[in-house]
């Protein structure tokens, strides 16, 4: 058995030829199930079946901690959509109370949603790019210099030094927004993010079940 690398170099090839949508490109006025189904379409190449893009549950909590403002009838609006994309590209590594503070920071620097997406969308596509160039390079590397005894580990190696990597600067990102957030913080944010953080239990509860009939 070895490592389908044709497979992983088509979805390094996806991501990198990924591009958000214009802010004059995202929907307006649309129902809960259709911004799910738009989010979920939109982020398809960075959705983990186990851990949806966004959920109405999701949607809720933001709505009740003024992450997002509430909807009107029900119906939400491009501007609560823009935010709602970059929620879902950082809710996995931040956060709700982190999320809250930068939505917060960046409006009172930027009054205009549209400047603001635009600021985001720009930061996530270099960053994106970054990113598939660095990972194409070690990974093709590892390709060229791969023993067949030894291929397993060798990629291995690469995902446990990405894990690393992400969880460094994750932990230097929090406590960057820790010395922010006292001040800023909707009254509500806190209260809401121990909610999440209950229902990110029960799923990591339901994935060890299933990883303990292996």
């Amino acid at each position: 058995m070895s490592i389908n690398f044709d497979d992983l170099k088509v979805y390094l090839e996806n991501l990198d030829n990924f591009k958000l949508p214009l802010f004059e490109e995202i929907p307006d006025g649309i129902k809960m199930e259709g911004v799910i189904e738009y989010l979920s379409s939109l982020l398809s190449e960075f959705n983990n079946q186990n851990d949806p893009n966004i959920t109405n549950y999701m949607i809720n909590n933001y709505v009740k901690a003024k992450v997002i403002s509430a909807p009107v009838e029900k119906t939400y609006t491009r501007e609560q959509i823009a935010y709602l994309i970059f929620i879902s590209f950082v809710k996995s590594v931040a956060p709700l109370r982190n999320m809250a503070s930068l939505i917060s920071i960046d409006i009172d620097y930027m009054r205009k949603t549209s400047e603001l997406y635009a600021f985001y969308k720009d930061v996530e596509e270099r960053t994106l790019k970054e990113v598939i160039r660095k990972s194409k390079e070690i990974l093709e590397k590892k390709r060229e210099n791969e023993e067949e005894n030894n291929e397993f580990l060798k990629y291995a190696d690469t995902a446990f030094r990405f894990y690393i990597d992400a969880s460094v600067k994750k932990a230097i990102a929090d406590s960057i927004m820790k010395e922010i957030n006292e001040s800023i913080l909707p009254s509500k944010t806190l209260k809401e993010e121990k909610k999440e953080k209950i229902y990110e239990k029960k799923i990591l509860d339901e994935e060890a079940k299933v990883l303990s009939k292996r």
